[in-house]
């Protein structure tokens, strides 16, 4: 793997894809048809996401339910053919006021492409909560 700046563009694309309904046909251009997500570790969402359909219906809505509102901002991407690996930092304001990960503690991201779209994607996010 090596440092790619310009990857970067494709890990925020998907960030903002992941953390909003995205407009119409913006799905089909950046996301296989195959998408599974794996959110690692022991928070309350972590768990397997077999397919597109889980991450839309279950996992964004119960993400935007408690959050209200996220920033993030990408430290270090690393490509190599097909996946991009990042590590970032996700600051954000639960709804009911609390802040997540106030000490900006790293998470990492991992996303696996087919035909230049993400197949899957791994989180581990910060575990300091």
């Amino acid at each position: 793997m090596h440092e790619a700046p310009g990857a970067q563009h494709q890990v925020d694309r998907f960030l903002r894809w992941a953390a909003a309904a995205p407009p119409s046909g913006a799905t089909d251009e950046l996301i296989d048809p195959d998408f599974s997500l794996d959110v690692v570790g022991r928070t309350p969402l972590s768990g397997h996401y077999a397919s597109l359909a889980a991450f839309v219906s279950v996992l964004r809505p119960l993400a935007m339910n408690r959050i209200a509102s996220i920033d993030w901002t990408i430290v270090t991407t690393l490509r190599t053919p097909g996946i991009i690996a990042t590590q970032l930092m996700i600051k954000a304001v639960t709804r009911s006021g609390a802040t997540y990960n106030p000490r900006g503690a790293l998470s990492t991201l991992l996303l696996e492409f087919r035909l230049e779209r993400v197949v899957r994607a791994r989180f581990w996010p910060d575990t300091e909560q």
